[in-house]
């Protein structure tokens, strides 16, 4: 993975050991078949994770090309596999497009009375654009107050360069209203339950689906 991101390796690791590594990580590679690795893929399927399922399978064959390459072993079972998972099915989430209905969005969300930290990631997420997963672990280190600018490191967003965001005044005062309950800590918007952890990735997307987009309606 030298050509990914420290972010995407990290996640990658995370995933395998999470779904992959307690049922084939005491195996010899040489001893792992296509059904052994099928058990697995079907796990993660079963959980309705189907789309990971398939990022598993395609991983799995990159760890044995690579040990192929390295003399490590002599044949990749993952082909082996091809049609055994059911199809990715893309679908299109619905967009706002008319100007009326943006603005019962921002309306809603200014509304939403819910938990405090849960509503300034909303508000500050129309602001800068981002996804609810960049939002949520947004850290107090990357805030530049002063410089009105949010540094987010290359790790973090799959990328090569840093992503800078320039902080427009009402971002500034999210920010500013926020500080005194989170501030000594190192994300912005942490977990309810411990301070380390950032937000979980679901608390914005449900707030969104429970609370505002039924409000826009």
């Amino acid at each position: 993975m030298s050509n990914k991101s420290d972010g995407h390796a990290k996640n990658t690791i995370d995933r395998l050991e999470k779904d992959v590594f307690p049922w084939l990580g005491k195996s010899a590679i040489t001893d792992i078949e296509a059904p052994d690795i099928l058990a697995v893929l079907r796990r993660i399927e079963q959980r309705g994770a189907n789309e990971l399922a398939h990022t598993a399978k395609r991983v799995i064959g990159q760890v044995f090309r690579y040990a192929i390459a390295t003399g490590r072993a002599i044949r990749n079972p993952v082909p082996d596999l091809q049609g055994a998972l059911s199809p990715v099915i893309v679908r299109h989430h619905a967009a706002i497009t008319e100007p009326v209905q943006i603005g019962a969005l921002l309306r809603a969300c200014e509304g939403y009375t819910g938990n405090f930290v849960t509503r300034c990631a909303l508000r500050l997420s129309f602001m800068v654009m981002l996804r609810p997963g960049e939002i949520r672990r947004a850290e107090w280190s990357e805030i530049g107050i002063e410089r009105a600018k949010w540094r987010i490191p290359a790790s973090k967003m799959k990328m090569r360069d840093e992503h800078i965001i320039p902080l427009s005044r009402q971002a500034l005062a999210i920010f500013a209203e926020i500080r005194p309950l989170t501030g000594t800590g190192q994300f912005v918007f942490p977990s309810v339950r411990s301070l380390s952890r950032p937000m979980s990735e679901n608390t914005i997307n449900g707030a969104l689906r429970h609370w505002v987009t039924p409000a826009r309606k």
